[in-house]
């Protein structure tokens, strides 16, 4: 008698397509889940970063209508995937002085750009001519690395600022910020 009830469930499981016990399906048209853990530790992944943003300092000139400094940037990549393209902008806001006498900073312009790279990937450019601050500017770009490809080196932009101060400035140390922005 018990082999029939056993052969007689089997037959049932197999006519109606009932799961033999301890079997589990998903009701057709469902799904599942599953947890997902990904630890990420510092530098393990690769970076890439502004590490050097040096002071701009001006002093006026007898004989002179404008000030100059240079400026430097570099941006370091330790075994970081390329991206295609990256740039580094630069800003300057508005120059205070202790009176809050200010100075736009449409008089201030950045020239003569370039970069050096050394290693890393891709093939950097600094843009050509003069442009006005006030609003962010490209100081140098790269473009060609690989997505598919880790890339370790340094890139060191260099150029001009000038200012221009407005007739009537009043003198003083005027002060501000230079803003860079590494745009990926």
């Amino acid at each position: 008698m018990r082999r029939r009830i056993t052969i007689a469930a089997i037959a049932a499981t197999i006519m109606f397509g009932a799961a033999p016990l301890g079997v589990a399906h998903a009701a057709d048209g469902g799904g599942g889940s599953s947890t997902v853990t990904a630890t990420l530790t510092g530098n393990a992944i690769g970076s890439r970063s502004v590490t050097l943003v040096n002071p701009i300092t001006m002093s006026s000139v007898a004989g002179s209508t404008t000030l100059s400094s240079s400026y430097g940037v570099t941006v370091t990549e330790a075994t970081r995937s390329g991206s295609n393209p990256w740039s580094v902008t630069g800003d300057i806001g508005t120059l205070t002085d202790a009176t809050s006498d200010t100075i736009a900073p449409t008089n201030l312009s950045v020239s003569a750009r370039g970069v050096a790279q050394t290693l890393g990937g891709g093939t950097s450019s600094a843009p050509t001519g003069s442009q006005a601050f006030g609003t962010a500017r490209t100081l140098f770009s790269n473009s060609g690395q690989d997505p598919a490809t880790l890339y370790s080196g340094a890139y060191v932009g260099s150029g001009t600022v000038t200012l221009a101060p407005p007739d009537g400035t009043k003198t003083g140390i005027y002060t501000g910020t230079f803003t860079v922005s590494l745009i990926q």
